[in-house]
């Protein structure tokens, strides 16, 4: 079945316990993600016909091509496999891809989490030892179709008398809602006044580059071609986090010259109150109560309670917490 740009595989004799288990069935009904429709359907050259045939509403012809090639496949030995993903927010398979058999194919490849987490160490041990500096990870969430897992840097940099900053590079994979391993940034700015310190969090969008409009992932890789390519590729990690931190640090400098806190605060009331990220819409009542439950009239106040909204996120919901974070950047650094 053809819905929109995805397509509903129905997926016979299964034998994987787990599976059916879930289905109560030997048949399986997976919804594809990302380049599994076309991969699966362009087995039969089929994957422009297909769309031609549901955008005209031609389900009748749909199901005879369908019934006819089942019946012309029937003896077909030729070996295919698929990655199923388990997703258990909603309690449904999805077809993620299909997986070649070939090595030297150039198709999806499984770059599973032990993998993706391998190859961080690896360029991130260059980094440490180049600049002296030491790591930990400092929070992770991983599951079968899902990694977000953060590196920490113990060194910082400082901007100026009163602030310093240090890094949390973040390896994040999601095979239902991305369609690439992404490399990005955190970053935990130090506010110090006399004999007090308070620290926030922020989340730029992206490594702002000359060649792009808009901020773009430190780095990423889809689950496409060799594992040469993706170590090529991820030779460019240390230079790109030594290049990311320079560029925040740069406009880290324009929080020092803040004159008026609250109007940063009520900028941040007003991008809350707006937002329609659907993870975020629980917490953006509490974070309301918390943000007008006093006024700021100095950087420092405004930097705790700012540290207080984000006591207020659950602790393993990354995606609201870094929806948070990259609004404070925007408020704080980028002013718009």
């Amino acid at each position: 079945m053809l819905e929109e740009e995805k397509a509903i595989f129905e997926i016979l004799e299964l034998t994987n316990n787990f599976i059916i288990s879930k289905t109560k069935s030997d048949i399986l009904l997976a919804e594809t993600r990302y380049a599994a429709k076309s991969d699966l359907l362009e087995l039969y050259n089929l994957s422009k016909f297909a769309n031609y045939c549901r955008d005209n509403d031609y389900n009748t012809l749909i199901n005879d091509i369908n019934t006819y090639l089942k019946s012309k496949n029937s003896s077909n030995t030729e070996e295919r496999k698929i990655r199923l993903i388990f997703l258990k927010s909603d309690e449904r398979f999805y077809l993620r891809a299909m997986t070649s058999t070939s090595i030297s194919s150039q198709g999806y490849r499984d770059f599973g989490i032990n993998f993706s987490i391998f190859i961080a160490l690896a360029s991130l041990g260059q980094y440490v030892e180049k600049n002296n500096n030491e790591l930990f990870i400092n929070n992770y969430r991983i599951d079968d179709s899902t990694i977000y897992l953060s590196f920490a840097m113990k060194d910082s940099v400082k901007i100026n008398s009163k602030l310093s900053l240090s890094f949390n590079l973040i390896l994040e994979n999601d095979e239902v809602k991305r369609n690439a391993v992404s490399f990005n940034g955190v970053f935990k700015l130090k506010f110090e006044e006399k004999d007090k310190t308070s620290e926030i969090l922020l989340k730029p969008r992206g490594l702002k580059r000359q060649d792009s409009m808009h901020p773009t992932d430190l780095l990423s890789f889809q689950h496409k071609g060799s594992v040469e390519n993706v170590f090529e590729r991820i030779k460019e990690l240390p230079e790109l986090i030594e290049f990311f931190i320079k560029q925040v640090s740069n406009d880290a400098n324009k929080i020092s010259a803040i004159e008026n806190p609250d109007d940063v605060k009520k900028l941040i009331l007003h991008k809350v109150k707006f937002s329609k990220k659907p993870e975020f819409q629980a917490y953006k009542e509490p974070i309301r109560k918390k943000l007008t439950s006093i006024n700021v009239d100095n950087t420092f106040k405004l930097f705790e309670l700012l540290r207080e909204v984000e006591e207020i996120f659950e602790h393993d919901d990354v995606v609201s917490k870094d929806f948070w974070r990259t609004k404070l950047y925007e408020s704080l650094i980028e002013k718009q």
